[in-house]
């Protein structure tokens, strides 16, 4: 089989550009609420893998053109929360409360399965905590942490990414 300049140009173009390949392979299949794949998480998977069962996936739906017009719009930034991947909200089952000034989150139902304690928050934690009932992303947290603290943004981000990483490590955020 005789490779053309075009399908080698495009060869050397996908491998120079795996990492925005795979990004886009994760936001189209967070985009279409594909969480795993064939019993594994596609956030645990390489850019390769990633990239091979997102093109499997689309093949098997028969949303091959859904897929090139989400590429399309991607690098036209339309889907631009989606692709980022940081929209996120506190699991269903996940409830919080205040009892003598005390904050607090348990997790209840199906989310109790996964974490199975008592989470005692400060004003910071339990105003993230409100703010992910609803869906968010880290910007729109730390804009709302700005705008209740009078703090840096740098300060403010670094806060909540370290929050957001130990409820992740804690399974009790969806994304």
């Amino acid at each position: 089989m005789k490779v053309t300049g075009n399908q080698l140009s495009d060869k050397l173009m996908f491998y120079e550009n795996r990492n925005l390949y795979a990004e886009i392979a994760r936001a189209y299949l967070k985009y279409n609420k594909v969480y795993h794949y064939r019993l594994k998480k596609i956030s645990d998977m390489s850019d390769d893998e990633v990239i091979q069962k997102c093109h499997w996936w689309y093949e098997e739906n028969n949303l091959g053109e859904d897929y090139r017009i989400f590429q399309k719009n991607y690098f036209n930034q339309e889907y631009k929360n989606v692709v980022k991947g940081d929209i996120m909200k506190l699991k269903d089952g996940i409830v919080t409360n205040s009892i003598d000034g005390e904050s607090f989150a348990i997790a209840t139902g199906k989310a109790a399965k996964n974490f199975n304690g008592l989470i005692k928050n400060n004003p910071t934690a339990a105003f993230i905590f409100e703010l992910l009932k609803k869906e968010q992303t880290i910007d729109s947290i730390v804009s709302a942490m700005m705008q209740k603290y009078a703090v840096d943004e740098a300060t403010v981000r670094a806060d909540v990414e370290e929050l957001i990483n130990i409820l992740k490590s804690k399974d009790l955020i969806e994304d």
